[in-house]
């Protein structure tokens, strides 16, 4: 091993500890958000138990790992309100108390190496196809894009599917320029693991077949007769191989199973009229499905899901219909504009001097790849209130932006003068808000503190602040009674704040009316805090101070709008301190619009 491979080896250890070293911070210092309970008690199940029935809407593998750590801390477990998913969820919350902000943190530090593998990957794809410095330069963006600094600390699926899914596609890409039955292997592999994080990868069993029959059609005229023969034989190797996987990943439960047993298969039967008994395709009911027979309800509870109307919230809008080009604005106003412009250098570098490429078929191959994954997740998904499905996305534009480096091999100094410029703003513009990488919005979205004008829910808001809030009431000994609407799964009181909800719209509303009514909230001077969801009008159930759960209608605290704040709890929990004259401005009761 000579000096300069010892030092490239250096330093990619110590850019991959310190993108590590962000995340293992960011883990420990922000509460769960809604998902991470739910997923995680039934990472646990499946890791203790063998029982893959709970949770189903999402694979297994990133909950197990994320369990491992939980499971040996003894974490307790309550299955009473099983299969409802969120409700156990909540029960798993209250069966540990204030353990699990502890148990939570364990769970985000088992699912770092996801990002780290993510990162790997990066800098090796786009080193090989580029050079050197195209590898760093892809590594830099991965390590320091806030979307993943945000998603590699949760105990979520976004990461390792962003991370799997791009690692599935190099091995299927090494596999297409040296097709051996090892490279196959490993493609299979990377195939089985990536549909082990995330549904948004099936669409790769009819892509995959795809790209193969056009990369061979683009070079037929060196390809003889058997060797397309041995190279589907190998493809179809690294489909089966990848089914064996995710059978693998479920213990192999319940597989296979007869097509009739599900209710998909079973709705196909009926319409070719196959289910009755004297029918002539009657036999294909019985055909097994080599699948986990949870693995193939998750994908149907998913399609179930996305059939239904969803509340989806944009610039200052809700629609139940949603918008086409709502990903296209959240990538936008989520991703650096330092990147944006590092993208636009890289097309017209692409397009204008074919140094800079690495061959017609790869560089088709990586932006295919992160076009339509966000044109399926835009068409498919009617849920369109989270940027982060369009995560796996990103790490092929890194790969692919990894080659506006070789301005550095090319002597290209005004080229790289401005990728630095780029890449600096980047990182710039995404540490300059850590730890607090979830909100994260670009310049043009007004930063983190505009963001909430244009995008909620995970986006920015994901009840991750909570512990921050507990941080500024800590500071304010004086303070008194808080009154707080949370967003979030787990109760205030688990991280020792004591509150009240503030009054609701209409409580307001009839303060007249019921005046003498012993419940009755009233707005009195004080201090408030409400998550900026539901200041915007998002309905879900909350907290209520007691220990129970009520539900936030859509109007009810957007008359904080009215207000200013004094200070916020990171960027998704908002403080105002309301004084007798702020009471008396409302004026015959709030509004709901700013």
């Amino acid at each position: 091993m000579n000096a300069a491979h010892r030092r490239s080896r250096a330093g990619l250890c110590l850019l991959l500890a310190t993108h590590g070293g962000l995340l293992m911070w960011s883990a420990a210092m922000h509460s769960p958000t809604y998902d991470e309970p739910f997923h995680l008690a039934a990472g646990v199940r499946r890791v203790v138990e063998g029982r893959f029935d709970l949770d189903l809407g999402n694979p297994p593998l990133p909950a197990m790992v994320a369990a491992v750590p939980v499971a040996l801390a003894s974490a307790e477990t309550d299955w009473r309100r099983f299969p409802e998913t969120i409700p156990v969820g909540y029960d798993f919350v209250a069966a540990n108390g204030r353990r699990i902000f502890w148990l939570v943190t364990l769970a985000r530090w088992a699912c770092i190496p996801f990002s780290l593998l993510g990162g790997y990957v990066c800098f090796r794809w786009a080193r090989e196809l580029y050079g050197e410095a195209s590898g760093w330069l892809a590594l830099i963006l991965w390590c320091f894009c806030p979307n993943v600094l945000a998603h590699g600390a949760l105990v979520t699926a976004d990461m390792a599917a962003a991370s799997l899914g791009l690692t599935a596609c190099c091995a299927f890409w090494r596999w297409l320029e040296l097709p051996t039955w090892a490279s196959a292997g490993w493609a299979g592999l990377g195939l089985g693991l990536a549909e082990l994080t995330k549904y948004v990868w099936l669409p790769l069993y009819f892509a995959l077949p795809a790209v193969w029959m056009v990369w061979g059609w683009s070079s037929r005229r060196d390809i003889a007769r058997p060797r397309w023969r041995r190279q589907a034989a190998q493809l179809a190797g690294v489909l089966l191989l990848s089914v064996y996987v995710i059978n693998f990943g479920y213990f192999f439960e319940a597989t296979p199973q007869p097509l009739r047993r599900f209710a998909s298969g079973a709705h196909v039967l009926r319409k070719i009229g196959a289910q009755r008994d004297d029918s002539p395709l009657h036999w294909l009911g019985s055909v097994p499905v080599p699948l986990p027979s949870n693995y193939v309800r998750g994908v149907e509870l998913v399609d179930q899901w996305f059939d239904r109307t969803h509340r989806s919230y944009l610039h200052g809008q809700w629609s139940e219909r949603g918008w086409w080009y709502y990903y296209l604005v959240g990538l936008g106003l989520k991703v650096p504009l330092g990147t944006w412009l590092l993208l636009l250098l890289t097309l017209g570098l692409s397009l204008a001097d074919r140094r800079y490429n690495a061959g017609l078929r790869t560089e088709l191959l990586l932006p295919a790849f992160a076009v339509s994954l966000v044109l399926f997740v835009s068409v498919v998904t009617t849920d369109q209130s989270h940027v982060r499905f369009v995560l796996p996305a990103l790490p092929f534009l890194f790969v692919w932006a990894g080659k506006t480096a070789r301005a550095l091999t090319l002597r290209s100094w005004r080229v790289a003068a401005a990728v630095g410029a780029c890449l600096t703003w980047t990182v710039f513009s995404s540490l300059s808000i850590y730890p607090h990488s979830l909100s994260y919005f670009d310049e043009l979205a007004g930063g983190p503190k505009g963001g909430h004008d244009w995008l909620l829910d995970s986006n920015i808001d994901w009840g991750q602040d909570l512990l921050y809030l507990k941080r500024w009431l800590d500071a304010q000994p004086n303070a008194g009674t808080l009154h707080l609407a949370y967003f979030g799964f787990v109760d205030p009181r688990l991280a020792g704040i004591e509150f009240q909800l503030p009054p609701s719209a209409t409580e307001l509303a009839t303060r007249g009316a019921d005046r003498g009514t012993a419940n009755r909230r009233v707005l009195k001077p004080g201090w408030y805090a409400i998550s900026v969801n539901l200041l915007h009008g998002y309905s879900i159930a909350i907290s209520d101070g007691h220990g129970a759960l009520t539900l936030a209608s859509p109007s009810d605290y957007t008359y904080f709008q009215r207000f200013t704040p004094v200070a916020m709890a990171g960027y998704s929990i908002y403080i105002y301190h309301l004084d007798q004259h702020d009471i008396d401005d409302l004026r015959g009761g709030p509004s709901s619009s700013p």
